[in-house]
């Protein structure tokens, strides 16, 4: 979407050759998020 919107040049730009890490990790922090609130979900469920 950015060599859409920006241009051709993004196709050789920083984020597009090294970003995939530092999306990866920004990915997981939702993701881990998730994961904390389901088990301490769990463990209230289990306590009643």
């Amino acid at each position: 979407m950015l060599c859409e919107h920006i241009g051709p040049r993004m196709i050789h730009s920083w984020v597009h050759t090294h970003g995939g890490l530092v999306f990866f990790a920004l990915s997981l922090v939702p993701l881990l998020t998730l994961l904390l609130v389901l088990r301490t979900l769990e463990k209230q469920k289990g306590e009643l």
